[in-house]
């Protein structure tokens, strides 16, 4: 595994955290240290779609521990993000570590409408697991 890479970014004075790992076959990203909203969320799409293009790779595993949640009236805002960041082309498995499964499981049904493919669950072990043999 290459050495993990650990970004702090501040969406309109909102920070957070990502910690980017190599792994065989995909890239983890570990979202932590922030309250979601509609600014981190859209913040954190693009910088995971950057990385991936910078890296090459085309399966993501994003496991998100943050505080708050983005509003279902504003999902599809952050849906859209996903779109512009390149997600059709990035096989992405969503790991929610808090409590907003449903609302994450309701993008995921809007992504799908907009080619990307999104799994969402609240265990990594399965999201890896449909990630690298999923399809």
């Amino acid at each position: 595994m290459i050495a993990p890479i650990l970004v702090e970014h501040d969406a309109a004075g909102q920070p957070f955290k990502v910690r980017f790992e190599q792994h065989h076959g995909y890239v983890r990203a570990f979202v932590h240290e922030g309250r979601d909203s509609l600014e981190v969320s859209v913040a954190m799409w693009h910088l995971l779609g950057d990385h991936c293009r910078k890296h090459g790779a085309t399966r993501l595993l994003v496991v998100e521990d943050l505080d708050g949640t983005v509003p279902i009236d504003q999902i599809d805002t952050v849906i859209a993000a996903m779109a512009d960041a390149g997600f059709a082309a990035i096989r992405t498995a969503f790991v929610e570590l808090q409590d907003d499964l449903q609302g994450s499981e309701h993008g995921s049904i809007l992504a799908s409408e907009r080619g990307v493919e999104v799994y969402v669950t609240n265990d990594e072990f399965v999201a890896r697991h449909w990630l690298m043999y999923g399809e």
